[in-house]
C-alpha cells in the first residue's frame, strides 16, 4: 500500500513539474528602447517579476493557457496569452491620458492625516509644466511642504 501511494506521489510532482513553463521576453516602448522596471505578472496568482535595466524579463508560468499582464507607468497595460511560446517581445503603447496630480510622500508611505499628524502636499500639474526646471525635483522645489528638509537630511 505505501508503495502504491509513493508511486502515485511521484507522479502527481513530475506531472506538476512539467506543466511549468519558463518565459522569456524583453519589453520595449513604441520606439523600440527597453523599459527598465516593467511589471509582467502572471494573471490570476501572485507570480510576477520585473524587467532589467535591458528590458529583460524570466518567469516561469503555471501552464501553457496562463496570461501574462504587462504594465509600466505611463503606458497602457497589455495581456498576452502565453501558449506554446517560450520567448515573448511586447511593443508598449504610451497612454495618452495626462496625469492629474502627484503627491509625494517622505518614506513612500501614505497616512491618513489626523492619524499620525502626518503632512503631504498636492502640486498641481500645471504647477510642476509652469517652473520651466529641468528636472521634477527641482520643479517641485518650494511647492512641496518639506521636501527638500527631506532630501537633504534621508542620506
Amino acid at each position: 500500500m505505501t508503495k502504491s501511494y509513493l508511486i502515485t506521489l511521484l507522479c502527481m510532482v513530475a506531472g506538476w513539474a512539467f506543466s511549468q513553463q519558463t518565459i522569456t521576453g524583453v519589453i520595449t516602448d513604441d520606439t523600440g528602447l527597453p523599459l527598465p522596471g516593467a511589471n509582467v505578472i502572471e494573471q490570476g496568482t501572485s507570480n510576477g517579476v520585473s524587467t532589467d535595466f535591458d528590458g529583460n524579463f524570466a518567469i516561469t508560468v503555471s501552464n501553457s493557457d496562463a496570461v501574462l499582464e504587462i504594465s509600466y507607468t505611463g503606458y497602457l497595460t497589455q495581456s498576452i496569452v502565453v501558449g506554446n511560446q517560450s520567448n515573448i517581445s511586447v511593443q508598449l503603447q504610451p497612454d495618452t491620458q495626462q496625469l492629474q496630480e502627484v503627491i509625494v510622500t517622505s518614506l513612500g508611505f501614505t497616512e491618513v492625516r489626523d492619524q499620525k499628524g502626518s503632512t503631504y502636499s498636492v502640486v498641481k500639474t500645471d504647477e510642476v509644466l509652469r517652473s520651466g526646471e529641468a528636472t521634477l525635483a527641482n520643479s517641485l522645489s518650494g511647492k512641496a511642504a518639506r521636501l527638500a528638509y527631506y532630501r537633504i537630511n534621508s542620506s
